[in-house]
């Protein structure tokens, strides 16, 4: 899904741009009704960092996304991990319960605990892996004219805490 933000500096081939967080104008009525969703203003926004193929200067807004569904699949892989992990660890200390001094509830919450822990471990090393590949690579899909564009209240680059840190080649 196509994101809309404001660029706040160039470097080489990648632009920082300023953004709202994800969830800020979904519920809203007026959805769709201002091209930069104004309700930025109320909410934080955060700096993500993208490949700029593009050009787009410093000052502009654009449109920018995962290429070819790959937000699908991402958070398909975030939410299927972790409860394959934890039904697995549900169904093995369920079977394991006769082994342990614990009644097959009190295995079965362990099992579901350990699967879950585990699966987290899975999910960091595939996104230690992820962080070089190319398919997940935030891209400027368009330049938004500036006629377009609703005023914005720009996150400082300079934060730390304002700053989502993404895979940038």
């Amino acid at each position: 899904m196509p994101r809309t933000g404001l660029v706040l500096s160039v470097d080489g081939s990648h632009a920082t741009i300023s953004t709202m967080k994800r969830g800020v104008c979904e519920s809203c009525s007026e959805s769709g009704a201002c091209n930069a969703n104004v309700s930025i203003i109320k909410e934080k926004p955060e700096v993500v960092v993208a490949d700029n193929t593009l050009g787009a200067r410093p000052g502009e807004m654009v449109d920018f996304d995962l290429p070819d569904g790959q937000e699908l699949r991402v958070s398909l892989l975030v939410w299927i991990v972790p409860l394959v992990g934890m039904l697995a660890g549900v169904a093995a200390g369920a079977l394991l319960a006769e082994r342990l001094p614990v009644s097959q509830d009190a295995a079965a919450v362990l099992g579901a605990t350990l699967g879950l822990l585990a699966a987290f471990g899975v999910l960091r090393i595939i996104d230690r892996r992820a962080e070089t590949d190319e398919r997940l690579t935030l891209k400027v899909t368009r330049v938004v004219s500036t006629n377009e564009s609703c005023e914005l209240q720009q996150a400082d680059p300079a934060d730390p805490a304002e700053i989502v840190q993404l895979p940038v080649r």
